[in-house]
């Protein structure tokens, strides 16, 4: 399934083949490449819950749209559906591939509860270490000069949000890059 226009590429054409260098192929596969945004939304409006996210990616309408998200309410009530919460945490994931934040938010609002969405707390954290990262190097710069490749691959290595915040605290009580890593002198 391609999501958007950007992922038409020529290599992915329905066919993947199998072999040698300088040889006939010796498997060949054939699948069907979907293009959502080609489909029709009615299909996913009255296919199996799963699909209903890609609804409003589909062969939409800004027109359309609010309606979509309309018939999409009518199907995902969390009362009927057990996984009501994580289709519509996909669907606010998707809608980002074609609308602007706003106009999603617009028509997702009160719909979804993301705080509660585990994707939604995994984009979140996500998004808070790359900063704190972004905060330590700024800060780490500042104190100790540019930091060696070393620092740099042990701070992309921390995958902790604490212990980022930790650092960024510790940052002014050291007088180097490994002491404030605790790696050995260079």
């Amino acid at each position: 399934m391609l999501l958007t226009k950007q992922a038409q590429l020529a290599v992915i054409n329905g066919v993947y083949q199998r072999g040698f260098p300088g040889e006939e192929p010796y498997d060949i596969f054939h699948y069907r490449v979907v293009k959502v945004w080609e489909l029709p939304p009615e299909k996913l409006l009255s296919a199996e819950p799963g699909l209903l996210p890609l609804a409003p990616i589909s062969a939409v309408t800004a027109e359309q749209l609010p309606g979509i998200i309309q018939q999409m309410k009518g199907r995902l009530d969390p009362a009927t559906v057990p996984k009501a919460k994580e289709l519509w945490t996909a669907t606010y994931v998707l809608m980002g591939l074609r609308y602007e934040r706003e106009v999603i938010d617009r028509l997702l609002q009160g719909v979804i509860e993301m705080e509660e969405s585990v994707t939604y707390q995994g984009i979140i954290e996500k998004g808070q270490k790359k900063g704190a990262r972004a905060a330590l190097m700024l800060l780490g710069e500042r104190h100790f000069g540019p930091a060696p490749a070393e620092v740099r691959a042990a701070l992309e290595a921390i995958d902790d949000l604490e212990r980022l915040k930790q650092l960024i605290v510790r940052v002014e009580d050291v007088n180097s890059w490994q002491e404030l890593l605790s790696l050995p002198a260079a």
